[in-house]
């Protein structure tokens, strides 16, 4: 699963993204911290499902604003 993402011309105020996932199992779970635009979660994909994803950015390592609104995807 690719997960797409950009500074959205906030590169000079940010340092990364902190991503967290749900595959399915209804919680959320820590994915990575990316500093680079773009990512790929290499999780093998299961038979059938639906995961969902949720980021914040990150500044001095702490978190900055709010969550972003969940992104689903039918996986499988």
């Amino acid at each position: 699963v690719e997960i797409g993402w950009g500074w959205d011309g906030l590169r000079e105020q940010l340092d990364s993204l902190e991503i967290w996932v749900d595959r399915g199992t209804g919680s959320f779970v820590f994915l990575t911290i990316d500093t680079r635009p773009g990512y790929v979660d290499t999780e093998p994909l299961p038979a059938a499902g639906k995961w969902r994803y949720k980021a914040i950015w990150r500044k001095d390592d702490e978190r900055v604003g709010l969550w972003s609104d969940i992104a689903e995807i039918t996986v499988g």
